[in-house]
């Protein structure tokens, strides 16, 4: 190692403390807000917290039952032993939750910086990198829903299974610890959250781009086989459940339109992160916009880009690279439940930061003062906190979370139920006519929305203004029992057909009985799968 290489190793070993401290101090400027947020009920809190029969003081006992049990569909035995460590200490509270949410996305930015420093990236690059990782928006929802911390911890296990492995790889002679301890955080990694199986590949890539080594296949041996071993787990555990939807449009054929826009938005959110949202609309009209024809044409030349200039431009080869392996596992090759989601990024998100941020520091007109260049980086960090302190607050309630999706998707009759659905939750009965009213100007055929107006205008006492929103849900869905119920409380009230009321109670009945034959208790059908 040459002098000039040594003083600078030296200099970012001496920064990383002071950089430890104030990443920290930066994610709780930015996300110290979140710990008085509450547990999201109508969400996979349900499963993870309130239905989690493994959520007790940590035991032995305890510990076994975690790791040798299938939960919600899913076998996350460090993540599911995170949330009984909280027990231990919060009971029922979501401060603490919240707080081990704060400090693994401290500890994440750090290790991040970390693993940029050991493959060699630049200190004022490696640190301009790690402080807008810190605080980009995109990360708002791994890090403010308590649900999300399969992710957090995941990439907890990553960053750290990255530095040793970079420090087994840049060793003049490796040392095979690092590589056994590299090899374990991955396992820990997998079993918080089963898209690390994406890391092997991901390894070869940080091979051929960046360490230039060769592949090595040999020593990444075992990391595959782990990974196999994973996958068939998630396809054995998932099989029958409801996991695996329709693909988008019908067909894998017409998924690829979709998922390329998506691909699309996801890379312009990490730019210009103004429009995110806890959940995501792709109708199919959308395809033809002008941000598709973009994607069409974008997606597929970054791709071609990055495999033609592999030599000559490595790092672009390593960002499109990290940033499509690590959504690879949610990019509908088996249908999902959703397109995209936010927390997706968590991972694919830093490589792309890192070349936005060299090429700002590397630009013509930052390149003889690093300065400038890091306070461009300045201000876009202090724009980006401003709007993740802002967007967080879409997680602070349920009905927070659907309002957004709501507002930002007026044409979108699904999201404007829910909303209306939590305004109603929450006692706020014009909140929930106004949203019931736009669920069904989008879809006047939404037989939810009908109902529950209708029976919301029945507890205002509107008996007159609620049976056209009755009939015209027992019209879009004739088994719609709620409805019958709602027309006999109407009749009742004000004596219209009432000769009627015992034909719709027998049919609500009938309907309900019918219900409960094929009413499945297994758990696991909540939204934000």
């Amino acid at each position: 190692m040459d002098p000039e290489t040594k003083d600078e190793a030296a200099c970012s070993l001496k920064i990383l403390a002071p950089a430890a401290a104030g990443l920290t101090l930066l994610v709780f400027l930015v996300y110290g807000h979140t710990v008085f947020f509450g547990f999201l009920v109508n969400t996979d809190d349900q499963a993870y917290i309130f239905r989690n029969p493994y959520l007790r003081d940590l035991s032995l006992e305890n510990l076994l039952a975690i790791f040798t049990h299938v939960h919600f569909d899913s076998y996350l035995p460090a993540t599911l032993t995170s949330y009984s460590a909280d027990y231990t200490f919060w009971k029922y509270d979501p401060f603490g939750y919240h707080l081990t949410q704060v400090v693994l996305h401290a500890a994440n930015s750090f290790l991040a910086l970390t693993v940029l420093l050991l493959a060699g990236v630049s200190l004022p690059a490696a640190l301009g990198t790690a402080a807008i990782y810190a605080v980009h928006p995109v990360h708002a929802e791994s890090v403010a829903w308590i649900s999300e911390r399969k992710n957090l911890l995941s990439g907890f296990f990553i960053f750290l299974s990255l530095i040793f492995y970079l420090l087994h790889a840049r060793g003049r002679s490796p040392k095979p610890a690092n590589l056994t301890v590299s090899f374990f955080a991955f396992v820990m990694a997998l079993l918080s959250k089963p898209v690390a199986t994406v890391l092997p590949p991901a390894l070869i890539l940080l091979d051929l781009c960046v360490l230039k080594r060769g592949v090595r296949l040999m020593e990444k041996a075992p990391y595959f086989g782990a990974a196999l071993l994973a996958g068939a787990g998630v396809v054995y555990t998932q099989s029958g459940v409801g996991a695996i939807k329709e693909y988008a449009g019908g067909s894998p054929a017409t998924a690829l339109p979709f998922m390329a826009r998506v691909y699309w938005d996801y890379f312009w959110s990490l730019i210009f992160p103004f429009s995110l949202s806890p959940h995501y609309y792709y109708p199919r009209p959308v395809l033809w916009e002008w941000q598709s024809w973009m994607a069409y044409i974008a997606v597929p030349w970054a791709g071609v880009l990055a495999v033609t200039r592999f030599r000559a431009r490595p790092l672009l080869a390593f960002a499109a690279g990290w940033f499509f392996l690590w959504l690879l596992p949610v990019s509908n090759i088996v249908p999902l439940a959703t397109l995209r989601q936010d927390r997706y990024l968590y991972l694919p998100s830093l490589a792309v930061v890192l070349f936005l941020t060299t090429a700002v520091l590397g630009s013509r007109w930052f390149r003889s003062d690093a300065k400038r260049g890091l306070l461009v980086l300045g201000i876009a960090g202090l724009l980006f906190s401003h709007w993740t302190i802002k967007y967080s607050y879409d997680y602070a309630s349920s009905g927070a979370v659907w309002k957004r999706a709501a507002d930002l998707y007026p044409r979108w009759s699904g999201a404007q139920f829910e909303s209306g659905y939590q305004c109603w939750v929450a006692e706020k009965t014009d909140c929930a006519v106004h949203y019931y009213r736009r669920a069904i100007n989008a879809d006047p055929d939404n037989v939810l929305a009908l109902g529950n107006l209708g029976a919301l205008l029945i507890d205002r006492g509107h008996y007159s203004r609620a049976r056209p929103y009755l009939e015209r849900a027992l019209k879009a869905d004739p088994d719609y029992a709620p409805a019958y119920y709602n027309l006999a409380a109407i009749a009742e009230k004000t004596g219209k057909d009432k000769d009627r009321m015992p034909e719709w109670l027998k049919k609500y009945e009938d309907l309900q009985a019918r219900k409960e034959k094929k009413k499945d208790y297994r758990l696991g059908e909540f939204r934000f799968r």
